[in-house]
């Protein structure tokens, strides 16, 4: 399930002197060449257990070795900046 943020300016972020509040969300994609699924969150901890849920419920890994979550903790980046590498 991917989470998403109101960009229209209503709604959870409210207007503030005339702008909206941004929030400091976390984003991440999938690591799995050609998956689609990424995900939101302000906590990267959050990122991390959905990931693993995600690696386990749509990619059958049993297990989700450490090197596995360093992996996703390396590729957790600010919304709307790349993916480092």
């Amino acid at each position: 399930m991917a989470l998403t943020g109101n960009r229209g300016g209503a709604g959870p972020f409210p207007l503030v002197e005339g702008k909206a509040e941004v929030a400091m969300s976390k984003q991440y994609e999938c690591l799995v060449p050609g998956c689609q699924w990424h995900t939101q969150a302000d906590d990267p901890a959050e990122i991390v257990r959905r990931a693993a849920d995600h690696l386990r419920n749509v990619h059958a890994e049993g297990t989700v070795r450490p090197e596995m979550v360093e992996r996703i903790k390396q590729r957790i980046h600010e919304e709307n900046q790349p993916v480092a590498g």
